[in-house]
């Protein structure tokens, strides 16, 4: 795509599921966007909310704009919001349904700017681990220029290997490394790897109680493991619970507490379920949340930026009938 037809303005939250946070529930409505960063409450159309310039576009060595995974990440979101309307509407999709909805969960959380930039953080720290032990043998970083070159990356030219073992002696004490925006694209191939565990983990779609409402943020899919001591980290651990908002009345938990036989169950959550969820998107946004209402505690929450994982225990009863199902939320550990 290119010329006027191309998408520059490009969404890293869709419009179609932030106007589920909307004061109508539509996309003619406002979502009201709580900002850490100017300490404002402002309203806004769906559409004008959570997008930057050609977000998603990749330049290339002529200055050519190339939109692919934008049209591949518009791709995943139309068949994924159509199942997401379904469950808000406590409907069960096919298999096919569920696994498109895998997909467009595991899109919503490697899209996110936090998670692109962890990404490549983890990434340049790997590298400069293998430069530190490149740079004593000159086979290794001969190797190790030919991998650069085939992979696409910058020319690794003898001034800067020079250069690199000059400063190896301070590598990671004063040097600081810069990622450019095409190779943090490289994040949302972990969509591959997430989709089928998200898949395959057992779904509770829960309605909030009349009074209480779900927020979202620009960091919207949450997972962590709130067992104490040692444990896995990925979405395969099965300590693991995964919470995201699907509207403002509704938000999906997803956990492996039926053994991982990809379970679908409806219910009501608690709401001391409601306020941990908001919680924790607050614990986990970029810079915004975003809901149906102007929150002065949300925002102040938000701008307060509370860090480490949360001390919770999900505590799940009624089990025997889904449409009585709530979820609690204990207060515990440290």
């Amino acid at each position: 795509m290119s010329g006027r037809n191309r998408p520059r303005k490009q969404h890293y939250i869709p419009r179609s599921y932030l106007a589920g946070f909307a004061d109508t529930g539509a996309r003619a409505g406002m979502v009201w966007v709580h900002d850490a960063d100017r300490g404002t409450l402002r309203p806004q159309r769906p559409e004008a909310t959570a997008h930057e310039a050609d977000l998603h576009t990749v330049i290339g060595p002529g200055g050519q704009k190339d939109d692919r995974i934008e049209e591949m990440i518009g791709g995943i979101e139309a068949k994924g919001m159509p199942v997401l309307r379904r469950l808000v509407a406590r409907e069960q999709p096919t298999p096919q349904e569920r696994a498109d909805f895998a997909s467009f969960v595991a899109l919503m959380h490697v899209r996110t700017r936090p998670f692109r930039h962890g990404w490549a953080a983890a990434r340049v720290h790997m590298l400069q681990a293998r430069l530190r032990a490149l740079a004593g043998s000159d086979a290794a970083m001969a190797r190790f220029r030919a991998d650069m070159a085939r992979e696409g990356g910058h020319p690794v030219s003898d001034a800067d290997v020079a250069a690199l073992r000059a400063v190896l002696p301070v590598m990671g004490e004063r040097m600081t490394a810069e990622v450019g925006r095409e190779w943090a694209l490289r994040a949302l191939s972990v969509h591959d790897a997430l989709a089928p565990a998200l898949f395959d983990m057992d779904w509770t779609v829960l309605t909030a109680p009349e009074g209480n409402v779900f927020a979202t943020s620009d960091n919207p899919v949450v997972f962590f493991d709130p067992r104490p001591g040692p444990r896995l980290h990925g979405l395969r651990a099965r300590g693991v619970r995964l919470t995201f908002p699907l509207a403002s009345s509704v938000c999906l938990l997803a956990d492996w507490s039926a053994g991982g036989r990809a379970r679908l169950r409806f219910g009501r959550a608690h709401p001391a379920f409601v306020r941990f969820a908001n919680e924790v998107r607050v614990a986990w946004a970029d810079r915004m949340a975003f809901s149906s209402a102007p929150d002065e505690r949300l925002l102040a929450a938000l701008r307060a930026r509370p860090s480490g994982r949360p001390p919770v225990e999900f505590v799940v009863t009624s089990l025997t009938d889904r449409e009585r199902m709530t979820v609690q939320v204990k207060r515990g550990g440290t």
